[in-house]
C-alpha cells in the first residue's frame, strides 16, 4: 500500500514537471517568436500557455504586446489587455490603448473609469472629453453617484477636479439638478474648506433660484456657508467674486431663510442683519417664527469694501482703514457714476500706473475722482462727472494700446450712471454696481469653465442704455448696438448695452481731421444711423458726385461667425455685383483708416410721392405704373436672391413719370429690427413689416409689404400706419387693419383695393408669395381699364 502511494506521488511529481516543462517550453517560445517579430506564433504559444491556466504577470504583458505589435485590437486582444491590467494596474502603455478603446465606444463602466482616470490625469484634455459624455449620460439617467465616484477620484489633483466640477455643474443646471449639485458640493467642503467651493455653492443657489417658478427655501446650511465666505479675511481674487457676492446678498434679502429648531438664530442673533426692523418684529421672528429673511444690506455692511483692495493704498492699517471707511461715506455721498474695467490678463502695476495717471489727468482740479478699488483681474471707480468718467476710459484705453507689449491685454470697460437714492440709502449704488458687473462677469449664463474674459478680440468700451442718453447730444463718435443685454437685478426690465468706440475714425471726419475717405473728398453728412453714417462726397479721379456710405466702428452682426469687416467688404463686393439700369450702382467697396465704406451713384432725382393730374387728384394709374417697374426691378433681385429689406420713398427716385430709380438695398446682416432703430424718422417706421419689428429675418414677403403700403400712399396721400409715436406705429402695423381705398379714391378699381390689401396682410403666407405674381395682379388691372 505504502508503494503504491509513492508510485502515485511520483507520477504526479513527473506530471507536474511536465506541465512546467511545457509551460517554459511554451514561454520561451513565445517569447522567441516575439523577438524574432513573428507575432503570430508568439501569440499562439503565449495563448496556449494562457489557456492552460498560466497566471504569471509577464505572460500576460508579452501577450498584449504581440497584440499590440501586432496592431491586433479586437475582442480576443481586448481581453488580454483587461487581464493584464488587473495583474499590472499601472501599465502605461495598455491603459492608454484600453482608454482609446473605451472612448471609442462611449464606455463608461467602473471597469474604463478606472483606465480612465490612470491615463487622463496625465492627459487632460482627453479627461474633459470622456467627462462630459459620462457626465452627460449620467444626469440624462439621474445617476450622480456615478459622476460623484468619478470626480472623487481626482480629489487629489486639485486642477482636474476644478475642470471637471465646473463641467458637472454645468451640465446640472441644465437640467436644473440643483439640489444635487449642493449634495456633493457639501460633502466635498467636509475636506476641503478652500472658498472656491463656498463660492461654486452660492453661485449654484442663485441659479436655483432664477431658475425656479416656484417658491424656494434656503436653509441654515445656505446662509451658513454664505457667511463663511463673506466673514473670511481674503480679499475678492476677481471682479466675479463681488458679482456672487452682491448677487448672494439679494438673494438673502429676498427669500426668507428655514431655520430648524436647533438652528434657530438667537435674537442677538437677528440683531446682526436686521438693523431696520424694530424690536417687536425681531422678538416675534426669534420666538414665533422659523421662516425670517435676514436683511444683508451690502451698502451697511463693509465687508464688500474690506474685501476689495483700494487702488492706491496696498496695505491694511489701521489708519488706512480709518482712510477707507471715509471713502466709502464720500462713495454713498457723492458718487453718480462708476466704471469697471476688466482684464483677461492679471493685472500688472503697469496697468495700475496707466490707470492712475489718467485719472490725474482728467481729474485735475475739479476733484471728480472719489475712489477706485482692484482685484487681481479689474477695478472698480467711482467718479462724480459721468462725461468725465467716459474720457477716462477712453484715454486709458488709448495710452495703454499704444505700446506694442500692451496687445497681449485686452480690456472690457463698462461705464454706469449711478440713480439717486433716497434718503441716503445707497441701495441704489449697490444696484447699478451689480448691473456692470453682470455685464462682464457670468450672470444669467454662468461659464465657469472658462475664465478668462468673453470679450472678443480688441478692447470693449460698453455703456447702458441711460448712459448713452447722458452722453450723446455731446459726442460725434459712434454709440452702436452691442450684443450684449441684462435683467436689471431689482425691477426685471431688460436693459440694452451700446459699444461706444473709443477709438473712432468718425469722430475724425466730424472734427475735420479726416477730409478724404479713399478717393473720395466729404462734403457733407447726409443721414446717420446706427449701422451706417452717409456723406455726399466728390469721386477725385472721375470728378462726379456720390453717396458715400461708411459703417459706423464697433457695430457687431447678431450671432456673427465671421471677423465684422471681412464680413461687410464681402456681403458689399455681392451687392455691387448687382447691374441694373434701375438700381443705383455700386461704384466702390473699400477700407481706409480704419474704416469700411461703399460708394454709390448719387441720384438727381426726386423721392416718390403720390402723383396729381393738373387739377391735383390723385393719378392712380401713374401710381400702378410706377409699383409695376418697381415690381419688375424686385423681380429681377429677388430672382438672384437679393431682397431690398428698406424700400421706402425716399429709397426711390423718380427720373421722370416713365422710369424710377431704387437705391440703398440692405446689405445681410448690417440692419437691425424696427424696434431696436433709434432717431428714425416716424414716417420711414411705417414701412416695415410685422415681422421685422422685433427680428430681421428678411424675406420677399417683407419687400411686398414695403411696396404695398407705398401703393396705398401713392393712392389715398395717407399712409395707413402713420403715427407720432414709434410703439403706437408697431402696434398698428401688427393690429390695424387700413380702411378702404375707395373711402379715399372713388377712382380706384375694387380690385386694385383687394390687391394692396393682400400685400399688406399681417402673416407672410397671406401676401403674395412671389414678385412674379403681384406684378401680373397689377398689370392686369391697367388692361382692364
Amino acid at each position: 500500500m505504502e508503494g503504491v502511494k509513492i508510485r502515485a506521488m511520483n507520477m504526479q511529481q513527473e506530471k507536474l514537471q511536465a506541465e512546467d516543462m511545457v509551460f517554459e517550453l511554451l514561454s520561451e517560445l513565445g517569447n522567441l517568436y516575439l523577438e524574432l517579430g513573428k507575432y503570430d506564433k508568439a501569440i499562439e504559444k503565449l495563448k496556449a500557455l494562457v489557456d492552460l491556466g498560466e497566471t504569471e504577470a509577464a505572460v500576460f504583458k508579452n501577450l498584449s504586446k504581440a497584440y499590440l505589435l501586432k496592431k491586433q485590437v479586437d475582442e480576443e486582444a481586448r481581453e488580454i489587455f483587461e487581464k493584464t491590467i488587473e495583474l499590472e494596474p499601472d501599465n502605461t502603455e495598455l491603459n492608454q490603448v484600453l482608454s482609446e478603446i473605451y472612448l471609442a465606444e462611449e464606455k463608461t463602466d467602473e471597469k474604463a473609469l478606472n483606465v480612465f482616470q490612470k491615463v487622463f490625469k496625465k492627459n487632460p484634455e482627453k479627461l474633459i472629453d470622456i467627462s462630459r459624455k459620462l457626465i452627460h449620460e449620467s444626469i440624462k439617467n439621474k445617476n450622480h453617484e456615478k459622476i460623484w465616484n468619478h470626480l472623487s477620484a481626482f480629489k487629489t489633483e486639485s486642477d482636474h477636479l476644478d475642470q471637471l466640477l465646473k463641467i458637472y455643474m454645468l451640465e446640472s443646471w441644465e437640467n436644473s439638478a440643483y439640489d444635487e449639485v449642493a449634495s456633493y458640493l457639501n460633502e466635498l467642503m467636509k475636506d476641503d474648506q478652500s472658498l472656491n467651493l463656498h463660492q461654486w455653492y452660492i453661485v449654484n443657489l442663485v441659479k436655483k433660484i432664477s431658475g425656479s417658478d416656484t417658491g424656494i427655501e434656503i436653509s441654515h446650511e445656505d446662509f451658513e456657508i454664505f457667511q463663511k465666505y463673506i466673514e473670511s479675511d481674503v480679499s475678492f481674487i476677481s471682479l466675479d467674486d463681488l458679482y456672487y457676492y452682491l448677487t448672494a446678498s439679494r438673494v438673502f434679502n429676498k427669500i426668507p431663510v428655514k431655520f430648524t429648531e436647533d438652528k434657530k438664530p438667537s435674537i442677538e442673533e437677528y440683531e446682526l442683519f436686521l438693523g431696520d426692523d424694530s424690536f417687536t418684529n425681531i422678538w416675534d421672528m426669534g420666538l414665533n417664527k422659523q421662516n425670517s429673511k435676514l436683511n444683508i444690506q451690502p451698502e451697511k455692511n463693509l465687508k464688500i469694501w474690506e474685501k476689495l483692495n483700494l487702488i492706491d493704498d496696498a496695505h491694511k492699517t489701521e489708519k488706512e482703514n480709518f482712510i477707507r471707511q471715509t471713502k466709502v461715506k464720500d462713495i454713498y455721498n457723492r458718487a453718480n457714476s462708476l466704471l469697471i474695467l476688466k482684464s483677461n490678463k492679471k493685472i500688472t502695476n503697469e496697468i495700475t500706473d496707466t490707470l492712475l495717471k489718467t485719472i490725474t489727468k482728467i481729474s485735475g482740479k475739479k476733484n471728480a475722482y472719489i475712489q477706485g478699488f482692484s482685484t487681481d483681474n479689474g477695478y472698480v471707480i467711482f467718479w462724480e462727472n459721468i462725461n468725465s468718467l467716459v474720457s477716462v476710459a477712453e484715454n486709458f484705453l488709448k495710452d495703454f494700446s499704444s505700446g506694442d507689449s500692451n496687445n497681449l491685454f485686452q480690456f472690457e470697460i463698462v461705464v454706469q450712471d449711478i440713480s439717486l437714492s433716497r434718503n441716503s440709502e445707497a441701495r441704489y449704488l449697490i444696484d447699478d454696481l451689480e448691473i456692470s458687473l453682470s455685464v462682464l462677469c457670468p450672470s444669467q449664463e454662468i461659464d465657469l469653465a472658462k475664465s478668462e474674459s468673453k470679450g472678443k478680440k480688441g478692447h470693449q468700451l460698453l455703456i447702458s442704455s441711460s448712459v448713452k442718453n447722458l452722453i450723446e447730444e455731446e459726442r460725434s463718435d459712434s454709440i452702436v448696438p452691442s450684443e450684449i443685454s441684462i435683467i436689471h437685478p431689482v425691477t426685471e426690465d431688460k436693459i440694452p448695452v451700446f459699444n461706444l468706440c473709443w477709438n473712432d475714425a468718425i469722430k475724425k471726419i466730424v472734427n475735420g481731421e479726416i477730409k478724404t475717405v479713399g478717393k473720395f473728398s466729404i462734403s457733407k453728412e447726409l443721414h446717420p444711423n446706427q449701422v451706417f453714417t452717409s456723406y455726399k462726397a466728390v469721386d477725385s479721379m472721375l470728378e462726379r458726385f456720390v453717396v458715400l456710405k461708411v459703417l459706423k466702428p464697433g457695430f457687431e452682426i447678431q450671432n456673427a461667425k465671421k471677423n465684422v469687416k471681412k464680413a461687410f467688404l464681402e456681403q458689399a463686393r455681392n451687392m455691387g455685383k448687382l447691374t441694373h439700369p434701375n438700381i443705383s450702382l455700386i461704384y466702390e467697396v473699400g477700407e481706409d483708416q480704419d474704416l469700411n465704406f461703399l460708394a454709390r451713384e448719387f441720384i438727381e432725382g426726386e423721392p416718390l410721392k403720390p402723383p396729381r393730374e393738373i387739377n391735383k387728384k390723385l393719378n392712380w394709374k401713374q401710381a400702378v405704373n410706377w409699383c409695376i417697374q418697381i415690381s419688375e426691378i424686385l423681380l429681377f433681385t429677388h430672382n438672384k436672391n437679393i431682397i431690398h429689406g428698406r424700400l421706402k420713398p425716399s429709397n426711390i427716385f423718380t427720373i421722370s413719370k416713365s422710369e424710377v430709380k431704387l437705391t440703398d438695398f440692405q446689405i445681410p446682416g448690417f440692419s437691425l429690427p424696427a424696434k431696436k432703430l433709434e432717431n428714425a424718422s416716424a414716417e420711414s417706421l411705417t414701412y416695415f413689416a410685422p415681422e421685422l419689428i422685433n427680428d430681421n429675418e428678411l424675406s420677399f414677403q417683407t419687400d411686398i409689404f414695403a411696396l404695398g403700403v407705398i401703393l396705398y400712399e401713392l393712392l389715398t396721400d395717407i399712409n395707413p400706419f402713420m403715427h407720432q409715436k414709434p410703439n403706437k406705429i408697431f402696434d398698428q402695423i401688427q393690429t390695424k387693419t387700413p380702411e378702404s381705398i375707395s373711402n379715399y379714391n372713388k377712382n380706384v378699381p375694387n380690385k386694385l383695393n383687394n390687391i394692396v390689401l393682400k400685400m399688406i396682410e399681417k402673416t407672410p403666407v397671406k401676401r403674395y408669395k412671389r414678385m412674379k405674381d403681384l406684378l401680373a395682379d397689377l398689370k392686369e388691372i391697367l388692361k382692364a381699364e
